[in-house]
């Protein structure tokens, strides 16, 4: 569920997992390289366990067995201590403030997901929701 100042808004129908770029390759290592497919000009490219390329920034991981999708894994790049907005990198924010807890569970700041969502042509209709209810609930 998407879940909002402690409101459940929508239903999720997937794990989304955010992994900062300095700690991906490890990452990926514990996973197991044959389960890694990179997102690379919209299509699936399995990861040779090298470094990954600066253009990607979506990560699908499959099962043991390779035959369905379990986890996406959104990179976003980071310098030090800070997080970097690949479509613009003069916008930045400090690491600590790029997940809030709700009932013991680190998530994504809304206000990341807000900057992620509105910078598209075309909004899907649940990204669109969420984009509402989070300003509903910061007014």
């Amino acid at each position: 569920m998407a879940r909002i100042t402690g409101e459940y808004t929508r239903p999720h129908g997937d794990i989304d997992v955010g992994v900062f770029r300095s700690q991906l390759k490890d990452c990926l290592n514990v996973l197991g390289r044959e389960r890694v497919q990179l997102c690379r000009d919209g299509a699936h490219v399995a990861w040779d366990g090298g470094e990954v390329p600066p253009e990607v920034h979506d990560i699908w991981i499959t099962d043991r067995e390779q035959k369905y999708w379990v986890l996406q894994i959104m990179v976003f790049d980071d310098e030090g201590d800070r997080v970097i907005y690949r479509r613009d990198r003069r916008i930045s924010w400090p690491k600590a403030h790029h997940a809030i807890e709700i009932e013991g569970i680190r998530v994504l700041n809304p206000l990341v997901g807000f900057l992620f969502k509105t910078n598209k042509s075309r909004l899907e209709d649940k990204e669109v929701h969420d984009v509402m209810q989070l300003i509903k609930h910061l007014v």
